[in-house]
């Protein structure tokens, strides 16, 4: 009988054992799966991480561009209405300076006229004087012409 129990116990014991060993297996296996998967889940998130970070860079890549193309537009449109301006202030640089030709122009034709009117006046005056001194000169005549004729 002994015999038969060491037999048993023999028996036994290892099929223990086994289910330990089988038990610390599936342990494994699961603690090896978990791990995997807490891995995946780990990349999965760093691949999101750095996906999200890629993006925003991205986005603030993108949003550097528009602002820079916004002040290339600014400055372009400052330096058009400059232009402008500058074009505005030459005509009405040009403007006076055409008044005041206008107005040497004017006046260097009230001159001339001044002059021919000036001219007009000395051979009205002469022709005046002229036309006086003959009167005189006739009258002059008449009276000596009398005065010779009636003694």
């Amino acid at each position: 009988m002994r015999k038969y129990f060491f037999i048993l116990l023999t028996a036994l014991i290892p099929s223990t054992a086994f289910s330990e060993s089988l038990q610390d297996q599936i342990s494994a296996v699961e603690s090896a799966d978990n791990s995997q998967q807490q891995a995946e889940h780990t990349a999965s998130e760093k691949a999101a991480a750095e996906k999200k970070a890629r993006t925003t860079r991205e986005q603030a890549a993108r949003e550097k561009e528009k602002k820079r193309e916004q002040d290339y537009e600014d400055k372009l449109r400052q330096a058009q209405l400059d232009d402008v301006g500058l074009d505005l202030e030459a005509k009405k640089a040009k403007v006076s300076r055409t008044n005041d030709y206008i107005d040497q122009d004017l006046k260097k034709q009230a001159a001339v006229t001044d002059k021919i009117q000036s001219e007009a006046d000395a051979r009205r005056n002469l022709a005046d004087g002229a036309k006086e001194k003959m009167k005189s000169e006739g009258r002059a005549e008449e009276k000596k012409a009398k005065g010779f004729w009636s003694f």
